[in-house]
Protein backbone atom coordinates (compact mmCIF):
# COMPACT_ATOMS: atom_id res chain seq x y z
CA UNK A 1 0.00 0.00 0.00
CA UNK A 2 2.78 2.44 0.89
CA UNK A 3 4.62 1.60 -2.32
CA UNK A 4 1.51 2.33 -4.39
CA UNK A 5 1.00 5.65 -2.60
CA UNK A 6 4.64 6.55 -3.23
CA UNK A 7 4.45 5.62 -6.91
CA UNK A 8 1.30 7.72 -7.38
CA UNK A 9 2.80 10.71 -5.57
CA UNK A 10 6.04 10.41 -7.53
CA UNK A 11 4.22 10.24 -10.86
CA UNK A 12 2.07 13.27 -9.99
CA UNK A 13 5.07 15.32 -8.85
CA UNK A 14 7.08 14.42 -11.95
CA UNK A 15 4.11 15.35 -14.14
CA UNK A 16 3.76 18.63 -12.26
CA UNK A 17 7.45 19.43 -12.63
CA UNK A 18 7.30 18.71 -16.36
CA UNK A 19 4.22 20.91 -16.78
CA UNK A 20 5.75 23.80 -14.86
CA UNK A 21 8.99 23.52 -16.85
CA UNK A 22 7.03 23.67 -20.13
CA UNK A 23 5.05 26.67 -18.91
CA UNK A 24 8.26 28.43 -17.86
CA UNK A 25 9.80 27.74 -21.25
CA UNK A 26 6.81 29.18 -23.11
CA UNK A 27 6.61 32.25 -20.88
CA UNK A 28 10.33 32.91 -21.03
CA UNK A 29 10.22 32.65 -24.82
CA UNK A 30 7.27 35.02 -24.99
CA UNK A 31 8.42 37.59 -22.43
CA UNK A 32 12.13 37.12 -22.94
CA UNK A 33 14.40 38.88 -25.35
CA UNK A 34 14.68 35.82 -27.59
CA UNK A 35 11.71 36.73 -29.77
CA UNK A 36 12.85 40.32 -30.17
CA UNK A 37 16.39 39.23 -31.07
CA UNK A 38 15.07 36.86 -33.71
CA UNK A 39 12.87 39.56 -35.28
CA UNK A 40 15.80 41.99 -35.35
CA UNK A 41 18.01 39.36 -36.94
CA UNK A 42 15.48 38.66 -39.68
CA UNK A 43 15.13 42.44 -40.38
CA UNK A 44 11.46 42.22 -41.11
CA UNK A 45 9.40 45.37 -41.42
CA UNK A 46 7.71 46.44 -38.22
CA UNK A 47 4.33 44.82 -37.66
CA UNK A 48 1.41 46.92 -36.55
CA UNK A 49 1.10 46.70 -32.78
CA UNK A 50 -2.03 44.84 -31.79
CA UNK A 51 -1.11 44.54 -28.14
CA UNK A 52 1.89 45.06 -25.96
CA UNK A 53 3.36 42.52 -23.62
CA UNK A 54 2.79 43.17 -19.95
CA UNK A 55 6.35 42.45 -18.89
CA UNK A 56 5.68 43.12 -15.20
CA UNK A 57 2.92 40.53 -15.03
CA UNK A 58 4.95 38.04 -17.06
CA UNK A 59 7.92 38.40 -14.75
CA UNK A 60 5.71 37.84 -11.70
CA UNK A 61 4.16 34.74 -13.20
CA UNK A 62 7.58 33.37 -14.12
CA UNK A 63 8.81 34.02 -10.57
CA UNK A 64 5.80 32.20 -9.10
CA UNK A 65 6.25 29.24 -11.45
CA UNK A 66 9.94 29.00 -10.53
CA UNK A 67 8.95 28.79 -6.85
CA UNK A 68 6.34 26.13 -7.69
CA UNK A 69 8.94 24.14 -9.63
CA UNK A 70 11.33 24.36 -6.69
CA UNK A 71 8.61 23.22 -4.28
CA UNK A 72 7.66 20.28 -6.50
CA UNK A 73 11.31 19.26 -6.77
CA UNK A 74 11.76 19.44 -2.99
CA UNK A 75 8.58 17.41 -2.44
CA UNK A 76 9.74 14.78 -4.92
CA UNK A 77 13.10 14.50 -3.18
CA UNK A 78 11.32 14.19 0.17
CA UNK A 79 9.02 11.44 -1.16
CA UNK A 80 12.01 9.53 -2.55
CA UNK A 81 13.89 9.83 0.75
CA UNK A 82 10.87 8.63 2.71
CA UNK A 83 10.48 5.66 0.37
CA UNK A 84 14.16 4.74 0.73
CA UNK A 85 13.86 4.98 4.52
CA UNK A 86 10.73 2.81 4.52
CA UNK A 87 12.48 0.18 2.39
CA UNK A 88 15.48 0.17 4.74
CA UNK A 89 13.22 -0.27 7.79
CA UNK A 90 11.30 -3.07 6.07
CA UNK A 91 14.49 -4.91 5.12
CA UNK A 92 15.91 -4.57 8.64
CA UNK A 93 12.66 -5.79 10.21
CA UNK A 94 12.55 -8.74 7.81
CA UNK A 95 16.15 -9.62 8.65
CA UNK A 96 15.46 -9.33 12.39
CA UNK A 97 12.39 -11.56 12.06
CA UNK A 98 14.37 -14.21 10.16
CA UNK A 99 17.07 -14.12 12.82
CA UNK A 100 14.50 -14.41 15.62
CA UNK A 101 12.80 -17.33 13.87
CA UNK A 102 16.14 -19.09 13.42
CA UNK A 103 17.04 -18.56 17.08
CA UNK A 104 13.65 -19.90 18.27
CA UNK A 105 13.86 -23.01 16.12
CA UNK A 106 17.21 -24.01 17.60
Amino acid sequence: KQRTTYEMAKAELELGITGVQKALSVLKDYYGAGAADFDAFMQQPAKPKLHSKASGAGGSIIDILEVVESDFTKNLASEETQEEDAIAVYEKTTQDNKLATTMKSQ
